[in-house]
């Protein structure tokens, strides 16, 4: 079984802090109430949980800013993007990876190309290696997962890609794969075609 692009960056994010964990695989069953989640979801919506999880993680183990921000309005930016990533980002790579038609898969493959020239122009416009302040946070490595899996994403319809189109957002992505977490932990199943769903 593999993981989706959410798992993974609740892992990074926990590889980032220097927390401990450990996976395992639970079987999710039915619950009685379908008032199990907020949303009313089960399992569970990962999209709205994992960035709930994740800024949860932040404000209890990151007390140091060691990657993340405690003061506004930088603290206030990272949310930003994440809502940004899980609204547009992955909705788009979402519906990109399982739409058969070929007018649906150009659609959503150039939403993809929009979203990532969002990013490539703020990250020129501004001169910034990532997205909040003067260091990566959980803001960007929110959009690692997906923005890695690009290349195979596209690569057999109509909608080409081609990152040095986009070179403040190429520059920036390999600033975050080559971070330990995200080396270490996507690096094996990411790096090969069609490693993450």
């Amino acid at each position: 079984m593999k993981l989706n692009t959410l798992h993974w960056r609740l892992l990074i994010i926990l590889e980032e802090l220097g927390l401990p964990y450990q996976s395992s695989w639970v079987e999710l069953k039915k619950p009685p109430s379908k008032l199990s989640t907020p949303t009313g979801a089960y399992p569970p919506s990962p999209s709205w949980e994992t960035g709930a999880i994740t800024y949860h993680l932040v404000e209890t183990y990151d007390p140091e800013e060691k990657f993340s921000y405690q003061s506004i309005p930088k603290k206030l930016l990272q949310p930003q993007w994440s809502y940004f990533q899980v609204s547009c980002r992955a909705r788009m790579f979402n519906q990109l990876r399982h739409e058969k038609l070929s007018s649906a898969q150009e659609r959503y493959g150039k939403e993809v190309l929009r979203v990532v020239g969002v990013l490539a122009d703020y990250l020129t416009a501004h001169d910034k290696q990532y997205l909040v302040g003067g260091k990566c946070t959980c803001a960007d490595l929110v959009f690692v997962c997906w923005d890695v899996s690009i290349d195979w994403s596209l690569a057999n319809g109509p909608v080409k890609w081609d990152i040095a189109v986009f070179p403040a957002f190429q520059a920036w992505m390999e600033r975050l794969k080559a971070r330990p977490a995200a080396g270490e932990e996507l690096g094996p199943y990411v790096w090969e075609e069609g490693g993450l769903e």
